[in-house]
């Protein structure tokens, strides 16, 4: 008593693999909820991504500043008031103010922030800049695409990235 008994090999096998779809869909589910962090200065660019975002499948929630001193003042009140931080910042390079260097400068020296993990997101195709972005602690350096298509691809490597910290 107390086991089940399964009438032949094939029904044993659609057991099993329910199981592990069920299993599946679930871990997916609980993975899919993100929060995400876009600091550009353009506002057009946060439309666009926001677009790409709505085709996506998962559940994201997207920050978007346009105001580089906002976001880390946000940041930081987030922080002191045990509110949410985004599992992941979206980071353009060119910026008035501050420069996306100097963010991610800032980011990654406060300890608060390190384990967020942050994409460089800019038009640049500079190699001497994508390392220096890498030697500062960016996790990508990533090229902004001219396809929404792309992009809508591109969510898909950044929910991966933001679940796997």
């Amino acid at each position: 008593m107390g086991q089940f008994h399964y009438s032949s090999q094939c029904n044993r096998e659609k057991y099993i693999i329910f199981v592990l779809y069920k299993t599946l869909i679930l871990k997916n589910l609980i993975m899919s909820r993100c929060h995400f962090l876009y600091i550009d200065d353009d506002p057009e660019e946060h439309e666009i991504f926001q677009m790409a975002i709505s085709g996506h499948s998962s559940e994201i929630a997207v920050s978007c500043e346009s105001d580089v001193v906002d976001a880390l003042t946000k940041l930081k009140k987030d922080f002191e008031n045990g509110g949410c931080l985004p599992d992941l910042i979206i980071l353009d390079l060119n910026m008035p103010l501050m420069s996306g260097f100097e963010v991610l400068t800032t980011l990654k020296c406060d300890k608060r922030f390190q384990g967020i993990p942050v994409i460089v997101y800019t038009t640049s195709y500079d190699l001497a800049e994508e390392q220096r972005c890498m030697q500062l602690g960016a996790h990508s350096f990533i090229t902004k695409p001219n396809e929404i298509s792309k992009l809508i691809s591109l969510i898909n490597h950044f929910v991966e990235i933001a679940n796997s910290k």
